[in-house]
């Protein structure tokens, strides 16, 4: 007889979770590490769902802030929000999510099907979407993509060392390579919802993982900060990917964006890799990215929430105005490829 259940994720269902995360995530090449981080992340905060305390299902909770009209609140990001297929018509599912929106002001980004249609039966609103963009001067990169995707096999392999430039500049500007960031406490944009990095965030996301990250700071031409980006190298779809984790400037500001783009694709030829990846949640973005010749791939991952928003939100997310979001919210960035999970 079933005995549902929805709670916290305590330490004594450790076990049950590893094993619940690394059987309906078969799949993935590094189910079990991801689950131990899950469960190391976000003790008390994250909800599962049991039946005689077994766990059947699951919505997965990141601490995260945001800054909205001038204000900061903390919020979480969901993700890996899924209930094993025995349990779908037991309202398990809704339960999950109704209890997460009851308790948090709530972020998802990337859903299935059927979790979008409860997003909107429980009244959440979609806000954007973050599409993938792709740089690659080499028509090989094509030929590598569709061997792993139609003979599920990758004929490269990743490199044995990257070399990450010291400093790159373009354009007045400079990219300086640095050990760490430093906490950033205010938006970079006023006039739209912005995820925060303040020094927590940063260690949570980044510094889990050092070795596989770099980071870059913009300065112009009187030394004054305008923005960081943050670089992973990745096998993804089979070719040697600099994935564009993480990034912050002012969205109109272009001459920061293209030394990230500059920067990127002269890492890139320097370490013979073949392509760079972008996220894009904005329309200024997108467009600059298709300038230098970026091609959109894959499907976008929308984006839910339960944030009370002012009159006028509707037009902006068509728009593609009010939400900036890059791969390192959510899990996005989690999920393109295997290298990050490596030891």
């Amino acid at each position: 007889m079933m005995k549902l259940k929805i709670e916290k994720v305590f330490f004594e269902n450790k076990e049950n979770f590893i094993s619940f995360n690394s059987s309906i995530y078969s799949t993935r090449l590094s189910a079990i590490e991801q689950a131990q981080y899950k469960f190391n992340l976000s003790p008390q905060l994250s909800f599962v769902a049991t039946d005689n305390n077994k766990v059947v299902g699951q919505i997965i909770l990141y601490p995260a802030s945001f800054f909205y009209l001038n204000n900061k609140e903390n919020c979480v990001f969901a993700y890996d929000y899924i209930v094993h297929p025995e349990y779908l018509n037991t309202g398990i599912g809704v339960k999950l999510l109704s209890k997460t929106i009851k308790e948090y002001l709530h972020f998802g980004i990337g859903l299935s099907d059927i979790s979008r249609k409860l997003h909107l039966v429980l009244k959440e609103k979609p806000v954007g979407n973050i599409h993938k963009y792709l740089f690659t001067k080499n028509l090989l990169t094509y030929f590598y993509a569709g061997f792993k995707t139609y003979l599920k096999f990758s004929v490269r392999k990743m490199p044995s060392k990257i070399f990450w430039q010291p400093s790159v500049e373009f354009n007045s500007f400079t990219g300086v390579k640095t050990n760490s960031l430093p906490s950033y406490i205010r938006p970079w944009n006023d006039d739209l919802i912005e995820f925060g990095r303040d020094k927590e965030f940063l260690e949570l996301r980044f510094e889990r993982f050092i070795s596989k990250y770099a980071y870059y700071q913009i300065f112009d031409y009187q030394q004054k900060l305008q923005g960081y980006f943050i670089l992973r190298v990745e096998l993804w779809r089979g070719m040697r990917v600099i994935i564009v984790s993480d990034y912050r400037v002012k969205k109109d500001n272009n001459k920061a964006f293209d030394l990230i783009i500059f920067v990127t694709k002269k890492l890139m030829k320097q370490n013979r890799l073949d392509a760079v990846l972008f996220g894009s949640s904005l329309k200024i973005i997108d467009d600059r990215l298709i300038a230098n010749n970026f091609k959109k791939v894959g499907l976008p991952s929308e984006i839910f929430t339960n944030l009370p928003l002012e009159s006028g939100w509707e037009s902006k997310a068509v728009e593609r105005n009010l939400i900036f979001a890059t791969p390192a919210d959510s899990d996005f960035e989690f999920n393109l490829g295997n290298e990050l999970w490596k030891k």
